[in-house]
Order: structure tokens, then C-alpha cells, then sequence
């Protein structure tokens, strides 16, 4: 029987990295999607549904390379990026 652990571990460099990558593509891009004739809620869902999905995807991937396969490293980035843009839509429009 496994009794492993089944929750992602990561270190606090990595979530360091990640909310600063969060944070700096939030301060860089949503001024200039706006400034590009976009709302300020579908600015901050774009840039929040791709910065999260990328960034999770580096830190898990490459990081703390945790995956086996280039197939599961695809699957994982597809579904950091669905999981993401939920979230995103949730926290922005709900």
C-alpha cells in the first residue's frame, strides 16, 4: 500500500520566483492591454490565467523538474493552464 504523500512540495525560492513572476508580468502588461483599448478586469484575467499557468508550469517543470516524459510535462502545462484560467475567471468575475 502507498502512504506517500500525493501533495506537490516545492521550495520557498520557488514560490519566490513564482509570485514575482506573477506580480511583475501583472505591473508590466495589464497597463499596456489597457492602454490597448482593453477593460481593466479582462486585462487582469488574461495576464493572470497565462502568468499563473506559465509560472506554476516553470517551477514545477523546471525548477524542481518533477516529470518524467515530455508528454507528461505537456499534460501538466495544459492543465496548469486550464486550472488557472478557472481560477482567474472565479477570482475576477465572481
Amino acid at each position: 500500500m502507498d502512504t506517500g504523500n500525493k501533495l506537490l512540495r516545492f521550495r520557498w525560492k520557488s514560490a519566490i520566483f513564482f509570485f514575482g513572476f506573477v506580480v511583475g508580468l501583472n505591473l508590466l502588461l495589464v497597463p499596456v492591454l489597457s492602454w490597448f483599448g482593453l477593460s481593466d478586469q479582462l486585462s487582469l484575467f488574461i495576464v493572470n490565467s497565462v502568468g499563473c499557468g506559465v509560472g506554476v508550469s516553470i517551477v514545477m517543470l523546471r525548477l524542481e523538474g518533477k516529470y518524467q516524459s515530455r508528454k507528461q510535462a505537456t499534460r501538466y502545462t495544459l492543465g496548469a493552464l486550464a486550472v488557472c484560467t478557472a481560477l482567474s475567471y472565479y477570482l475576477i468575475y465572481l
